[in-house]
């Protein structure tokens, strides 16, 4: 079987026109379960590294956290960083 064919139950190939990507799935997972209310805590660790967490905005930083979106990283200081896998923000 060549990269890009899948066996039906007739045990015949079918070319895929496009072969499906892991990572492609993981963005796809990742754009579902986002709302607009992190972006803006997105879009803060991008530019700074850093995840400022308030009583307002608490339960949003653990959800990104929890779901991988955002990573944290424990060397000489702490720092944040966003999963490779996460979209582009595509809205307002």
């Amino acid at each position: 079987m060549q990269n890009g064919d899948v066996r039906g139950s007739s045990g015949l190939g079918t070319r895929l026109t496009k072969p499906i990507r892991l990572s492609d799935k993981a963005t796809h997972s990742y754009s579902r379960q986002l709302r607009k209310e992190h972006w803006k805590i997105i879009e803060q660790v991008r530019r700074t590294h850093a995840l400022e967490r308030t009583d307002d905005n608490d339960t949003l930083c653990m959800d990104l956290l929890a779901s991988g979106a955002i990573l944290q990283y424990l060397n000489e200081k702490e720092w944040y960083g966003l999963n490779p896998l996460l979209p582009k923000r595509t809205g307002s």
